[in-house]
């Protein structure tokens, strides 16, 4: 490589020397004092940070035991040269310190000759990515990764005139100031999002996102049509899984079969009435809109079994609570299988099938997700079943339920610290607005083209936070080519 003019090869020893810090003991620690800098502080960023809960304080008054490794907090060069983590990931990492701080072991100060090298220019070249490669690479840890003075200071870098060098870093310090604003503000747009997917719920559930579909129509249901149509399906629902068992019964004992007996399906338990007093408290809905509680939307509320089943290397998938997102449901992660044929046995009293609603009840729970997987799976206790009864819209549930309204009394109705349930008997209590099936469509039509815009969103903003980030070791390579 052809080097700017000035420039020359140097090697670290021959512009700086490395002060090692001191082994300080836990049983000097005290609750206020100078902090102890470890290399605990020195973050994957370049920088210190201080909000620590475990910062340990050395006492002032003993200051002069330990002189020698104070820092004056005046722009000191450190470098950490043992990983915290193990995996290399803060090894060779370096930042400045602006705190009136103590060295701790593992963590070294560079002691520069000011009169040919500039601290922040040697700063932000030491962060090049070749420099934290060349670091890691000598790894003399077994069990943790470390590296030494002598190697740390054998590094080779090109080193401009000091006027130069000076010039750069006040150059990438806007640059990466710039850089650093946009990484911000990207960073913070996840969550941005995530309130705007919240607020497409709400107006979801409040009528706000067809209100100029109620416009268009002749006439609205009453909300007691409505409550009378639900009222009827909900038993139209339970008949018919009261003939398709009747009709099991008799396959079963025409086959003579010894294992256990299908059993009889059970109506969902009846909810109580919303009574005035609850009513106060709840938002007015427009024409066309009731509320209602969850049992009334459904024809079966179920559970997976109670006891931990017995497990296979393969067979059918098996998935707890932790396996259902609002984006989908996982079947990868941390995931189990169970035989045939004990996949059979725990059908005959809860079978996920498809558009069934998957609802979380322990662990993290309140998290509903419409299956849409076509293949057979089963569920522990962790996962409520709910069947939706004819005139109901799944999806319609599922964005509901994931709504603030709905996850709120989720969480009321979750009982229990250490082992947290969310009971069948509790969650049909849940309240939540109920419209035509027309406008439930209508309704999931538009949080589905609402929330694709995010999905487009969040999509963009990942590509662009991978692009910010080579954006900063671009600019360093260029600086440190003479580029800038």
């Amino acid at each position: 490589m052809s080097l700017p003019e000035g420039w020359r090869e140097v090697i670290l020893k021959d512009i700086a020397t490395l002060l090692g810090g001191f082994a300080f003991k836990s049983k000097d620690y005290v609750p206020d004092g100078i902090p102890i800098l470890r290399m605990g502080n020195i973050t994957k960023n370049f920088a210190i940070n201080w909000n620590k809960k475990s910062q340990p304080f050395f006492p002032k008054d003993r200051l002069y035991e330990v002189e020698k490794y104070l820092l004056k907090g005046h722009d000191e060069l450190l470098i950490c040269l043992t990983d915290m983590s193990m995996t290399g990931d803060y090894l060779g990492t370096v930042a400045l310190n602006n705190k009136e701080a103590l060295l701790n072991q593992r963590v070294s100060k560079f002691i520069i000759n000011k009169d040919i090298v500039d601290k922040k220019f040697l700063y932000y070249i030491l962060r090049e990515p070749k420099a934290r490669k060349y670091f890691i690479s000598d790894d003399s840890g077994s069990i943790q990764k470390n590296t030494g003075h002598k190697h740390v200071l054998n590094y080779k870098l090109f080193l401009p005139p000091l006027t130069q060098q000076k010039q750069i870093a006040q150059k990438l310090d806007q640059a990466l100031a710039r850089v650093e604003r946009i990484k911000m503000a990207l960073d913070n747009t996840p969550a941005t999002i995530k309130r705007f997917r919240q607020s497409v719920l709400a107006m979801a559930i409040s009528g706000g996102l067809t209100e100029d579909w109620r416009e268009k129509q002749d006439e609205l249901l009453s909300k007691e049509v409505i409550v009378s149509k639900l009222k009827v399906e909900k038993e139209n629902f339970y008949n018919e899984q009261l003939l398709k068992w009747e009709k099991d019964i008799l396959i079963w004992e025409d086959k003579g079969r010894t294992d256990k007996r299908p059993t009889r399906p059970r109506k969902v338990k009846e909810v109580p009435t919303i009574e005035d007093d609850e009513l106060e408290t709840l938002i007015n809905l427009p024409k066309g809109m009731v509320w209602t509680r969850l049992g009334n939307l459904l024809g079966s509320v179920k559970d997976g079994p109670h006891y931990s089943p017995k497990y296979s290397d393969e067979g059918i998938p098996f998935i707890s609570g932790g396996n259902i997102k609002t984006t989908g449901i996982d079947f990868k992660k941390n995931i189990k299988y169970i035989s045939s044929e004990l996949h059979e046995e725990l059908s005959r009293r809860c079978k996920p099938e498809l558009n069934d609603i998957l609802y979380t009840k322990g662990g993290t729970t309140g998290i509903a997700k419409v299956n849409t997987y076509n293949f057979e799976f089963n569920v522990w206790v962790h996962v409520a079943v709910l069947k939706a009864i004819e005139g109901i819209d799944p999806f319609y549930i599922e964005y509901a339920l994931n709504s603030h309204h709905c996850y709120q009394q989720s969480q009321k109705y979750t009982h229990g610290v250490g082992n947290k349930d969310l009971g069948l008997t509790r969650m049909i209590l849940i309240t939540l607005p109920i419209c035509s099936l027309e406008e439930q469509k209508a309704i999931v039509k538009k949080v589905e083209t609402l929330f694709a815009l995010a999905d487009n969103l969040e999509e963009k903003v990942n590509q662009a936070q991978k692009r910010v980030d080579r954006l900063t070791q671009s600019i360093l390579a260029k600086a440190f080519r003479g580029e800038l």
